[in-house]
């Protein structure tokens, strides 16, 4: 069930799959499983591996398109945004314009 080639990020990729493959779900009112917050997936060294397993994962189960549209194309925007941003506040401070904040 577990795909352990994922060393963090094999429940990730199994929910992936499990959703993917339309499995419907059903919310039990019972605490079966309760996740350690000091696990290798929570530790701030692991990140960028962990997010390195993640993206690995999404790419099994959805397409480049469904990727780029969800996952890079809102960073994208965030990123052009706050060039936007900087490049608007840089403008009107050297035309002397106040900003009220």
């Amino acid at each position: 069930m577990y795909d352990l080639n994922f060393r963090i990020a094999a429940d990730y990729e199994f929910w992936l799959k499990v959703f993917s493959a339309g499995v419907s779900t059903k919310y039990i009112p019972v605490v079966f499983s309760q996740f350690n917050l000091q696990g290798l997936s929570s530790a701030p060294q692991n990140q960028s591996f962990l997010l390195q397993e993640r993206k690995s994962a999404q790419s099994l189960y959805f397409d480049r398109i469904t990727l780029f549209l969800y996952r890079d194309l809102p960073k994208v925007i965030r990123f052009l945004f706050s060039l936007g941003r900087s490049f608007l506040r840089k403008v009107l401070i050297l035309s002397g314009t106040r900003l009220k904040v």
